[in-house]
């Protein structure tokens, strides 16, 4: 198996920033599928695809490194809008902030 290698501009050249993604779809997943049992992790990547028109070969983590945060947010709602986020959201925090997580996942 290689490893894909990104462009210098792309989320998947940004280890920590495609690792925070990569937790959001997770955790968007997750939310999603309460209620039912039916977690389906590939529904947020396609979203992702098609909302910053990857081309067809390519992942979410080809979109422009200049994209991150408008990435992250659609991820955000998409979390925040499930009937789970809903529920949870006025009683805890649904996600870590980027920076938070930036620091967990180094130390």
């Amino acid at each position: 198996m290689s490893i894909k290698t990104y462009p210098s501009d792309a989320i998947g050249s940004d280890t920590a920033r495609a690792n925070y993604l990569d937790y959001l779809m997770r955790l968007y997943a997750r939310f999603a599928g309460w209620g039912h049992g039916r977690v389906n992790y590939a529904i947020m990547p396609g979203i992702l695809k098609r909302e910053f028109k990857v081309e067809p070969n390519g992942t979410y983590k080809s979109i422009p490194l200049s994209r991150f945060d408008e990435a992250v947010r659609l991820v955000q709602i998409a979390i925040e809008t499930t009937k789970l986020g809903a529920i949870k959201k006025s009683r805890q925090r649904l996600y870590l902030p980027f920076e938070e997580f930036a620091q967990r996942v180094a130390a």
